[in-house]
């Protein structure tokens, strides 16, 4: 999905959005501590969501997205493997709209809101 072009597209985000800069320190320090660490990121905007998703894909990060069109068969399967200790990703990125529908998530370590 994203190739060695899209360093220096992240470079250019984390100078023009603080926001992104803490999300991009955030996740590198859950990535790199010894303590095994999951991570929620709630946000609202869709663009928002696209854009954490591709800080951490640009920086080897792996994570899911739940939102409005993620489907339920989907949705279902990401919250169970982000519950299990052998997941295959320890970021999970939720749209705010879909954070409010009942979502059982007890492996969390770290929770970042925002917006």
């Amino acid at each position: 999905m994203y190739n060695d072009d899209s360093m220096p597209l992240l470079e250019k985000l984390l100078e023009q959005s603080s926001k992104l800069t803490f999300v991009h320190q955030f996740v590198k320090e859950i990535n790199q501590t010894s303590c095994h660490h999951k991570c929620l990121i709630f946000a609202y905007f869709k663009t928002t969501i696209k854009l954490i998703e591709h800080v951490c894909i640009v920086s080897n990060i792996s994570c899911r997205v739940i939102n409005s069109t993620t489907q339920a068969a989907d949705k279902l399967r990401y919250l169970h493997e982000f519950n299990t200790e052998t997941s295959s990703f320890d970021v999970l990125i939720l749209g705010s709209q879909c954070a409010a529908k009942g979502l059982e998530i007890t492996a969390a370590t770290r929770v970042l809101i925002l917006e």
